[in-house]
Parts: C-alpha cells; structure tokens; sequence
C-alpha cells in the first residue's frame, strides 16, 4: 500500500459505504416510476428492474429458440404504449421482422402472409392490408438487419440514444 500511496498521491478513495450508498439507493428509488412492461407477465414478473429508458437489453440465445419472437412481441408491446425501441438482428433480416410482426399484429398465420399471400380470402386480405398501413406508420420501431461490424452497432446506439 506504501508504494501504491507514493505513486498515486493525487488519487482518491471512489469506494462508497453502506451508509453512503443507502441513501443513494433511496433517492434513486423514489424517482424511478418507468417501469416499462413487455407486455409478457412471465417476463415481467423475473424482470426485477423492468426496462428502464435509454437501457440496453441484450437477448441472446441459440438459433431457433424464438428470442426475435418474443423480442418482436416486447418491442411491438413497447410501441403501442408509444415508447421508442430498436433492435440490431445479427440473424434475421429485415423482411422477415416486418413478416413476423405483420403476423403478430393481424393474427394471420405466418405461412399465409409468407407463402400462400394468393390464398388470402378478402377478409384475411383487409386484415393484411389494414395492419400492414398502420405498421407503415409506426414511428416507435426501429430495425437494423446485419449489421456490420461491433463498432457499427455501438455508433447506431449512440446516434439512437440521443435522438431519442
């Protein structure tokens, strides 16, 4: 420590006490009231802070295993209460985002408005046309389709943050 206290002698103690902290903590805590909600009570019943504004959430996981899916149903939960939301896909591309959250906002199967488009009836054809107008004019989500490289996602986050 002697030596440590020569070489740094303009350094200061950053280490906080409990008794410091606390009171942090409870100042910090009455002014948080943004819990956002998923819209997914499993999810927000473990997310013990909830999504908090101009917070990074990453969800990773194995191919398959539905993290787009429940991201996209968080992300479109998010944007009808009007709240701004992103997401980087390092898998899927931006067509298929729209396709997926085209199938979640109308309730049309998803093979229907992939591959059997012609064999929509007129109803399922009004429903399409409908949900996908109001998708065109969502102002709230926000995508990026491979991106190119770790710097590029962190400049796209700074830029977002900001606008946002």
């Amino acid at each position: 420590l002697d030596r440590i206290n020569e070489t740094n002698s303009a350094a200061t103690l950053e280490f906080k006490t409990m008794e410091i902290l606390v009171p942090e903590y409870l100042e910090e805590k009455s002014k948080e009231k943004s819990f956002r909600t998923t819209g997914i009570s499993q999810v927000d019943a473990e997310l013990t802070e909830g999504f908090k504004e101009k917070t990074i959430v990453t969800i990773c996981g194995l191919s398959g295993s539905g993290k787009s899916s429940a991201l996209l149903t968080m992300l479109k939960n998010l944007a009808n209460k009007n709240i701004y939301s992103a997401m980087f896909s390092l898998e899927m591309h931006n067509m298929a985002v729209t396709t997926k959250l085209l199938a979640y906002q109308s309730n049309l199967p998803i093979n229907l408005i992939t591959k059997d488009f012609s064999r929509m009836s007129a109803e399922e054809k009004e429903i399409h046309d409908f949900e996908l107008q109001k998708l065109s004019k969502n102002k709230y989500l926000h995508f990026i389709d491979k991106p190119s490289s770790l710097q590029s996602i962190k400049e796209q986050i700074i830029i977002y943050l900001q606008s946002y």
